[in-house]
């Protein structure tokens, strides 16, 4: 993909937010799950990013706008930026977007749990993939050997959590907080009225993996 876009005379750009990817552990994550209350809000998400775009991607290729890209719970991130710098954003493309209502886990609002930072294992990761899809759906949807390729890339990025036994990956859970703050409860993180730059939503039959998974990075492209 980065070859195909510099042929045309784009730039790409891909953020982990901290805590996520190849991204910096914050010192919390080094700590037990209960130590502390959910980590890297959306704010601090949002902070990462305007600072990616504001004093980094535009000042070094001298552009006025740049396009986002938001994708698993990138797009939760991503999504406010434009309104902090309509006029840094040329246009917005969302995958596996979330809505109030979508969850559906209004219950774990209710009940106020304090969603601790999240450590996965291989195991659990993969019982995740697989939930609730028929045997015939697991062939066509998941091809044989992808989970395993997926996991060895995703679980490498965790060099603390790749020496433990078994070995685990390690993820805040600010996001998360901040949808039993927000989404579950039927309020919306930010006014959608206030995206001025052209907006693209994609979603399908089979995001629902997408929505829950919590070892995924902010990740955006920016292209210019």
């Amino acid at each position: 993909m980065d070859g195909l876009h510099r042929a045309r005379g784009y730039d790409v750009y891909l953020l982990d937010i901290r805590g996520y990817g190849k991204s910096t552990r914050p010192p919390e994550l080094a700590q037990p799950p209960d130590a502390n209350p959910p980590i890297v809000r959306t704010a601090t998400a949002v902070k990462d990013i305007s600072a990616v775009i504001v004093d980094s991607i535009l000042k070094r290729r001298n552009i006025p706008r740049l396009v986002l890209l938001g994708w698993s719970w990138a797009r939760f991130h991503v999504r406010p930026t434009p309104t902090q710098n309509p006029s840094k954003v040329e246009r917005l493309v969302l995958y596996a977007p979330i809505w109030i209502g979508m969850t559906g886990r209004l219950a774990v609002a209710k009940a106020g749990a304090r969603l601790p930072p999240t450590a996965r294992s291989r195991a659990k990761r993969r019982a995740r993939w697989y939930k609730r899809r028929a045997r015939r759906q697991k062939a066509t949807l998941i091809p044989a050997g992808f989970f395993d390729a997926w996991a060895d890339a995703t679980f490498a990025t965790d060099a603390e959590g790749a020496k433990m036994d078994p070995p685990i990956l390690r993820a805040p859970n600010g996001v998360m907080a901040d949808c039993a703050e927000y989404w579950w409860v039927g309020k919306s993180y930010y006014d959608p009225a206030k995206v001025t730059a052209p907006a693209l939503l994609v979603t399908a039959a089979w995001d629902s993996p997408t929505e829950r998974t919590t070892d995924h990075g902010a990740d955006f492209v920016s292209a210019a």
